[in-house]
């Protein structure tokens, strides 16, 4: 599974997460999510908690 910096942005801004409560809720450092939103750097950990989140 891919998932581009564009989706992960729209998926958080519909929450109305920030970056911030993001990192909190997946566990991962804030700087982590801005590389990813920034570089297009996916982490299968990441995808993972956030589809544990969104359930």
């Amino acid at each position: 599974m891919e998932l581009d910096k564009e989706k992960l942005v729209v998926l958080r801004k519909e929450r109305g997460w920030s970056q911030s409560r993001l990192a909190t809720i997946s566990g991962l450092s804030e700087r982590t999510i801005q590389r990813i939103e920034k570089e297009e750097v996916v982490l299968w950990s990441l995808l993972w908690r956030w589809h544990q989140c969104s359930n």
